[in-house]
């Protein structure tokens, strides 16, 4: 997965992102749930976003998963966030992220002030 580096302790979790991927898509896309379920992992996956965090996210915040998908919730859901992750633009987003340099924290710099121009 991408190196911790990346992470800030300020950011949101996957499931209030999953959340707020949520709300926008069932308002675009209404009654078909599945779509709106992979469009968000897509989202979450290419802002990269570990397999883990996304089923999770989508195990606790997919509307009415238990009525959709009775009985294989979890198949569902492991096929699905298997899918997105294949995704070439998915990988393509991922490995930009991991190529990224990590952004520069204030104070954090233990050599000293930098003068070089």
């Amino acid at each position: 997965e991408l190196p911790e580096r990346q992470l800030s302790r300020h950011r949101r979790t996957a499931l209030d992102e999953y959340r707020s991927e949520m709300a926008g898509l069932v308002k675009r896309f209404g009654d078909d749930l599945s779509k709106c379920d992979f469009i968000a992992a897509q989202k979450l996956a290419s802002r990269g976003r570990s397999a883990e965090e996304i089923g999770k996210a989508m195990a606790e915040a997919s509307p009415a998963l238990a009525e959709r998908k009775p009985g294989h919730e979890a198949d569902y859901i492991e096929r699905t966030v298997s899918k997105v992750m294949g995704l070439p633009s998915v990988q393509l987003a991922r490995a930009e992220l991991a190529r990224a340099p990590a952004p520069r924290q204030r104070g954090m710099d233990r050599g000293g002030p930098d003068f070089s121009m």
